[in-house]
């Protein structure tokens, strides 16, 4: 009787671990900045070069340089259209892997504009994300522009209060508008 009952603790917690998602996170952002400036001075060329890395590496985690959850989406707008992304209400975004997301911290925002016509608007809002926290506080990226945010320590970007990205299509032309964004965090 013992062992019966062993064995079936032991088959319910295989049963508990096996219905257990697990997930780890892993991100390294590469920023690189290298330049070769050349120009006249005097009798000869000056050169100037610069090589600077700006990398940023965040473990699984919910601590310093550490983040537990990412949003990645392509995503359009018409022609003078709008859409807020609530990153912290409970199943307004998904990630990947179409699980529900309550991001508490953003560690890391980048938006990328692919429209070669339209800009795009960030920002704005009542309760607007902390960069862009005032109404007024508007990042116009124009065409090809790529915008990247970075918050790595243990706070992060606090966004349970101020949890909306609103994003407007400038309003050039009549195409639609793409971006790409991706959003890392903790949940």
């Amino acid at each position: 009787m013992k062992r019966n009952k062993l064995v079936l603790i032991g088959i319910m917690l295989v049963a508990l671990i096996a219905g257990t998602a697990f997930a780890a996170l892993t991100a390294k952002v590469v920023l690189n900045i290298g330049t070769t400036y050349t120009g006249s001075s005097g009798l000869g060329t000056a050169i100037e070069t610069l090589n600077l890395d700006y990398s940023i590496t965040l473990a699984s985690g919910t601590g310093d340089n550490q983040a537990d959850v990412v949003y990645s989406a392509s995503r359009s707008l018409a022609d003078d259209a709008n859409e807020v992304l609530d990153f912290y209400a409970s199943g307004a975004l998904t990630d990947s892997f179409g699980t529900a997301l309550t991001m508490k911290t953003v560690k890391l925002l980048a938006i990328y504009n692919t429209s070669t016509t339209a800009s795009l608007k960030i920002g704005g809002g009542t309760v607007a994300v902390g960069i862009f926290d005032d109404v007024t506080d508007i990042l116009t990226l124009p065409p090809g522009g790529k915008f990247i945010y970075s918050a790595p320590d243990s706070t992060g970007l606090d966004i349970t209060t101020n949890k909306d990205l609103n994003l407007l299509h400038g309003g050039q032309g009549t195409a639609a508008l793409t971006y790409k964004i991706v959003a890392i965090g903790v949940d």
